[in-house]
């Protein structure tokens, strides 16, 4: 009996520390990372209380292999740099990959309440749409808390539709909270003005459609939330100036940047790296250049009118471009086996018909991070790279345990 009660209280503990994650991670900078660290010492603690080890148990080694491979795969292109002792102090900006075995063992001792997962998603949600609203008021042109705005508009879109995994299975009494919670995303992302969540936005809400037919659960509950989706974001884009002009004005930058007119724009630069990361990658394919080293490489492939711009940049502005610039082929295959190994995985846990919730938060939470590297960096933040290992530590050892 005390067996059992100690179990509760760590699931308990566990529980406590997965709901207050979602809360303050959009609205508290470094909360995110302090529950990892958490985490992780109960995930070392445990290694050895129970002689665990994540690396070669059957529903652990995974992830821990994945990101752990990711994690090589960076030292390898610092250490094969030409300047490796200038650039090693980078990799402090993806420890979070190296801990993952320990996240993931300490979650998966516990028995992981996801429905509380997702009602913490919800809360947050509201909660910083009141707070994006209030900074909207106070006249901030794109407010998005204490992130960068484009981080912020691209992980409230994950929130968004993770918050929509059980949906199918929710009572109608709770559909208030799903609705009030939808409204309130759906403004952060309109209002933090990042043009790539919006397109994020578009890809998720076309794969959740097609989960949903895939599924046969478009019933009138789904539906109805579909309906408030669609009619919201009819309205925003039709009345909302922000997404007016900032969508007209990446056209016209990108079509002046092909006819090599006023190149010196947000998007023309954007265009300018994606060229001259490609032709950088070309002369060293295998290595790469080196971790946060790509951009100064790349820029000397750039315009003269850009070089100096690119090369002050911390990465390329989209995540594959930059990881095969830094990293070689090398880097990029660890990059894509973390995202398109666990969707696969994912997307038969969905075939099997077994709790649909878990596949849909690591299809969402997968082709999210997929859609985020088009145009933007994919890891090597604190918040994008401690909401990943975060959630595949949850997602993919509970699949392995269903």
């Amino acid at each position: 009996m005390s067996e059992a009660l100690s179990e509760k209280r760590y699931s308990n503990l566990v529980n406590t520390l997965l709901f207050l994650f979602p809360l303050g991670f959009l609205s508290i900078k470094a909360s995110g990372d302090l529950i990892l660290v958490i985490l992780m010492f109960i995930g070392v603690y445990s290694m050895f209380k129970h002689r665990i080890n994540p690396i070669t148990h059957n529903a652990l080694k995974g992830v821990s292999l994945l990101s752990l491979g990711y994690f090589a795969a960076i030292l390898l292109s610092i250490f094969a740099s030409d300047k490796p002792s200038e650039l090693l102090h980078y990799v402090n900006r993806d420890l979070h990959f190296l801990f993952t075995p320990f996240v993931a063992l300490a979650i998966y001792l516990a028995k992981v309440n996801i429905k509380t997962l997702i009602l913490s998603i919800k809360l947050s949600l509201i909660l910083m749409g009141g707070l994006i609203l209030s900074q909207y008021f106070d006249g901030v042109s794109r407010p998005s808390w204490v992130m960068n705005a484009d981080l912020f508009g691209n992980l409230t879109v994950l929130f968004l539709f993770m918050s929509w995994s059980n949906i199918q299975t929710e009572a109608v009494k709770d559909l208030s909270l799903s609705v009030l919670s939808t409204i309130f995303g759906m403004t952060s992302i309109v209002l933090s003005g990042t043009r790539g969540a919006w397109v994020s936005f578009v890809v998720l809400f076309f794969v959740w459609l097609f989960l949903l037919l895939y599924k046969k659960m478009l019933d009138k509950k789904v539906g109805f939330l579909l309906l408030i989706a669609v009619l919201a974001l009819g309205v925003f884009a039709s009345t909302n100036t922000v997404i007016k002009n900032r969508s007209s004005e990446a056209v016209s930058e990108v079509s002046n940047w092909y006819n090599g007119v006023n190149i010196n724009t947000s998007n023309g630069s954007r265009m300018e790296m994606y060229k001259a990361g490609l032709l950088a990658a070309k002369e060293k394919p295998i290595l790469g250049y080196g971790y946060r080293n790509g951009n100064k490489e790349a820029a000397k492939f750039a315009d003269t009118e850009l070089q100096s711009s690119i090369a002050n940049h911390n990465h390329l502005h989209n995540a594959y471009i930059n990881t095969l610039v830094f990293g070689g082929v090398i880097a990029l295959i660890a990059l894509l086996a973390l995202l398109f190994i666990p969707l696969k995985q994912f997307w038969q846990q969905l075939k099997t018909g077994k709790h649909t919730e878990l596949a849909f938060l690591g299809i969402f939470l997968c082709v999210g991070y997929a859609s985020f590297g088009v145009v933007n960096a994919m890891f090597g933040d604190m918040f994008m790279n401690a909401f990943y290992v975060l959630f595949l530590s949850i997602l993919l050892p509970k699949i392995k345990k269903a």
